[in-house]
């Protein structure tokens, strides 16, 4: 159990580091689109992989949930929302568009012209959503049920393209699309339990090419709208992040014995919350892989010194 939960934390911070490559202005069209093609779903994944049912009272579970995720983000949002108060005050910002984007920020809406540019929240929200719905079913949610519930979903997506078409409040579609591969992780967590020494480049390989041809005819994923593609092909961008997310893992084990990144993971969320906030200023002198490099020292500098901070480092670190 303890090298499984060391892997999958490194896998998530893998996955951090994609999203900020992901978010880079200046990266090539091609590896965006392969970092967007299973980086979310990912996530989502492995959140499912290393979820263990509890039995304390329901009330308890979700106000547990809602100070790790929903509080943080509400901090967050009201850290990026102060240079658009400060535009306020300059008169360069009305106050409509301001209340606009502070009742998206603070509702979990998953668009820059919705938010104080601070979208990357919309992830906070989702996960929150999904423990919220895997708290409340809990009782019901078997092994079979959670099957047909992936196949559910996975039909809806297919007859019901997703796309963020206006401003809405608490995005229900990126939590279903949330829930499938919750779900997902879930039903795969066995495969994942029992520690796995197998760190064959022959078995990366095979993994490399299994999710990198198929993924050069996907969509560009936004599970930030819910958007997998449109029919059928909702099928195979599923089954490309599901091959990326074991790419993922399979190189976290291969990664393992860096010092760095299992810590990643538990620093994620002010990685998160800040992520656009600093990038959209460095982004003035630099961009590409030098923007991606910087953002990086930086966001992970403010993150770590966030844990020195006592009660506020809880409070931005959701531990509170």
């Amino acid at each position: 159990m303890k090298e499984r939960s060391i892997h999958l934390d490194v896998a998530k911070g893998l996955c951090l580091l994609l999203m900020i490559a992901g978010h880079t202005k200046g990266i090539n069209p091609t590896l965006n689109h392969l970092i967007y093609s299973f980086h979310m779903p990912a996530f989502f994944i492995i959140a499912g992989m290393t979820h263990f049912s509890s039995t304390a009272a329901k009330p308890d579970l979700v106000w547990s949930k809602f100070k790790r995720l929903i509080i943080p983000a509400w901090v967050f949002g009201a850290i990026n929302g102060l240079p658009f108060l400060g535009r306020v005050l300059r008169g360069t910002v009305g106050l409509p568009e301001f209340i606009h984007r502070a009742v998206g920020t603070f509702t979990g809406a998953a668009q820059t012209n919705d938010t104080f540019n601070c979208t990357p929240l919309w992830f906070l929200y989702a996960i929150f959503f999904v423990y919220l719905f895997e708290i409340l079913g809990r009782e019901v949610l078997a092994k079979k049920s959670r099957s047909a519930l992936v196949g559910v979903l996975l039909i809806f997506l297919c007859i019901t393209p997703a796309t963020y078409t206006e401003f809405l409040p608490i995005q229900i579609r990126y939590a279903l699309t949330g829930i499938l591969f919750f779900q997902i992780g879930v039903l795969l967590k066995e495969l994942f339990n029992a520690p796995v020494k197998d760190t064959s480049y022959l078995w990366f390989a095979i993994l490399v090419l299994a999710w990198l041809v198929p993924a050069m005819f996907t969509p560009t994923v936004q599970l930030n709208s819910g958007y997998l593609g449109n029919g059928p092909v909702v099928l195979l961008s599923t089954v490309v992040a599901l091959v990326g997310t074991f790419l993922i893992i399979q190189m976290a084990r291969m990664l393992s014995w860096l010092p760095l990144l299992p810590q990643l993971a538990q620093i994620s969320i002010p990685i998160v919350g800040l992520n656009y906030l600093i990038e959209q200023r460095i982004n003035l002198y630099v961009e590409g892989l030098a923007l991606f490099v910087i953002e990086v020292m930086i966001l992970m500098i403010i993150a770590a010194l966030t844990m020195r901070m006592g009660t506020v480092g809880r409070v931005l670190n959701g531990r509170v």
